[in-house]
């Protein structure tokens, strides 16, 4: 995903979530999302619980894209799927 992110000169952060680690994580995303003064938030493939605090910051500025979404790429790699149809 870098490699996209890179070729339209926007700014890629890899956040890594697990379970030890949560809060911080979460912390690293809220100051993202302020620091860069975020009109839309696009969360995909993203399986986590937004603590309180973050889901007040996205409100109304957020959307889930999840798997299931996209019926006609059914099975494994959906989003590799759809990216190939174009």
């Amino acid at each position: 995903m870098k490699q996209y992110a890179d070729w339209y000169r926007i700014p890629f952060h890899w956040i890594v979530s697990k379970r030890h680690n949560k809060e911080r994580a979460f912390q690293q995303i809220t100051k993202l999302l302020e620091g860069y003064s975020i009109d839309l938030t696009v969360l995909a493939r993203f399986m986590q619980i937004l603590p309180d605090p973050l889901c007040e910051i996205v409100a109304g500025k957020a959307i889930n894209i999840h798997h299931s979404f996209l019926p006609p790429f059914a099975g494994a790699k959906p989003y590799q799927q759809a990216y190939d149809r174009g």
